[in-house]
This record gives C-alpha cells, structure tokens and sequence, in this order.
C-alpha cells in the first residue's frame, strides 16, 4: 500500500507516531551510558574500536568471530562502531551509540513495513507495541554486533516489497536500498546472511521482476563494494578466514 506523503505529514496519524517515536527514543537513550551492557565479546570489540580511534590502522580487514566458531563475520559492524566513536568520543560508548541510532531509526521504518499490511490504527497500535517493547529495548542498550539487524532487516524487506510491487515506478532505486541493505545486515550475523539471502533469492525466483539491468549491476556492485575488506583480506591470506 503507498503513502501519500504530503497527506500523512498533516494527519493525527503523523503526530500520534511522533510521541511513539519521542517515547521509544526516551526508552532507548534515557541514562544510555550508565545503563550500557557489555559482555567478555563487546568488551573486546570496544577495545578494538578504541585502538581505532587512536591508529585507523589498526582497523581490521575482517570482523567478529561467529559464536563457538573460528569463522569472521565482514567488519561493518566495526567500522559503523568506529565512525560512531569518531563522532561521539568516548570508547565504548560513543561506538555503542551505532546500535542506539539505528534502534532509534527502526521505529519509523517498522510503521512503514506494517502499514503495507494492516490499517493506521492497527499498525499505529504494533509501533507502539515496538515503541515500548522490553526486549527490544534492553538490546537497543546492549553493544552486540546483532543488534543493528532490526532495523536493516526492516529496510531490506521493506525495499524488497517496493522493489517487487507492479505499481511502484522507482523499483530500481529500492532494489539498490534492498542491496545496501542486505550487504550491511549480512555482516552482523551469519544467520541473517543465510536467512535473507535465501529470503532474497526466493523473491527473485518468485517475483522475477523486470527491472532495468542498470539497477541489478548497481546492485551487484553495491554488495561488492561492502565487501571489498573480505576479499582483500581472503587475496592477502589465501582464503584464510582469520
């Protein structure tokens, strides 16, 4: 279902989501430095952020291990932690301070990935459900690499059903949102680079829809692009993943 922007910024709809958002931001940022959980792993993430910010040498090619594993994960989660930490200051907060925006960011996103399906109300009700969620706060104050995923998953879905809609007449744009999307979010978990890249996959297959080869190379390249670290790092170790 499409939104007519200039509509919605004038509706009750837009203002109730506001103090959604404003509530859901409280809930998340309120005290964020005292109240910030870490564990032996983000502890030593943090450093590694915080000897970044000292050196950007000392960036890595790769990022963390996968649990119970020797496998690495691509390092977007430690470069987004490092922008953050240059921004900020202040290791491991101001790195830390990545998973609260993007936590914050997800909650207009989760009320336009709902509304494709369900009424204003309904889907005004499941925001704010989300807005005041303890689970997902106590994760948006919890520095661990999977918890930027809510939000790029909702942007990868949400791209994906625009990409994929016959109505829609900037589908290209949003399949490059979608590939943006999921090179970042198959960075953060190995699951996620399972699921979603299946997920994916079964759209194609499904949906096949046609749009402008320009886009589909864009897109390809996009993803390359993310992961230009991991193919350095596998040319100068021979394939090593470490």
């Amino acid at each position: 279902m499409k939104i007519n922007f200039k509509r919605f910024f004038r509706s009750k709809v837009f203002y109730s989501l506001l103090i959604i958002f404003a509530v859901g931001v409280f809930l998340r940022a309120y005290n964020f430095g005292p109240w910030l959980h870490f564990e032996l792993d983000q502890a030593r993430d943090a450093t590694l952020v915080d000897e970044s910010v000292q050196d950007a040498g000392n960036l890595p090619l790769l990022g963390p291990r996968a649990a119970g594993t020797f496998a690495r994960l691509g390092p977007w989660f430690y470069y987004t932690e490092y922008f953050f930490a240059l921004i900020f200051g202040n290791p491991p907060v101001g790195g830390a301070v990545a998973i609260l925006f993007f936590a914050c960011l997800s909650l207009p996103v989760f009320y336009l990935f709902f509304r494709r399906y369900f009424s204003k109300e309904k889907t005004l009700a499941l925001t704010a459900l989300y807005a005041v969620s303890l689970y997902f706060i106590t994760y948006a104050r919890f520095g661990w690499n999977p918890n930027l995923m809510p939000f790029f998953i909702l942007v990868l879905m949400y791209g994906l059903l625009r990409a994929f809609d016959k109505d829609e007449e900037n589908e290209g744009w949003w399949l490059i949102v979608s590939a943006t999307a999921f090179a970042l979010l198959s960075q953060f978990h190995f699951l996620a680079l399972i699921i979603f890249g299946l997920t994916g996959l079964g759209f194609l297959i499904y949906c096949r829809p046609r749009i402008n080869w320009k886009f589909w190379a864009s897109s390809i390249l996009i993803v390359l692009f993310f992961y230009c670290p991991v193919i350095v790092n596998d040319w100068k170790t021979g394939g090593a993943n470490y």
